[in-house]
């Protein structure tokens, strides 16, 4: 091999000079790399992220949404509960959280009371209707004003 040879082959010594556009080409390639590697961070948090809230939802719909069935017992062991609902007047949707009171999976004898101060007021008729759409359950609507406190819902749940 002839020193000649040696002496003119990339990187035998010589140091190589870079161009401009040399320069620019590698910088532009270090910043495409670094976009593509945070792009590729930034997925990899969403999954992960993704992938926790789907876990916790499992996890909480196991836990506390699963019906868990009564104990087999007669009806008959299980204490009877009342449900006193304090009503005045008419709100969007109180038709249906009032019929929640109604829609109980409670195996023993359930009580509601309505709990009304006025004799005038436009919740008597919603409440008499959904008493109507369920003649099994045993429910009435209490009237009248007692007042032995500041809080008129204790009022209205003494009567």
């Amino acid at each position: 091999m002839n020193a000649g040879a040696a002496h003119n082959s990339p990187g035998a010594g010589m140091p190589s000079v870079i161009t401009a556009a040399d320069a620019t080409r590698m910088s532009l390639n270090s910043s495409l790399i670094s976009a593509n590697l945070a792009a590729y961070t930034i997925l990899v948090l969403a999954a992960f992220q993704w992938l926790l809230i789907f876990v916790s939802h499992c996890v909480l719909q196991r836990r506390y949404v699963r019906r868990r069935p009564f104990v087999d017992r007669p009806t008959d062991d299980y204490p009877g509960v009342t449900i006193i609902r304090p009503v005045k007047g008419v709100d969007h949707g109180m038709q249906r959280t009032l019929e929640s009171s109604f829609l109980q999976e409670y195996p023993g004898p359930v009580e509601i009371l309505f709990a009304v101060e006025d004799p005038d007021d436009l919740a008597i008729e919603v409440i008499s209707n959904i008493i109507a759409r369920y003649p099994k359950v045993q429910a009435r609507v209490l009237i009248g004003k007692d007042n032995v406190g500041i809080n008129p819902k204790v009022n209205n749940m003494l009567k």
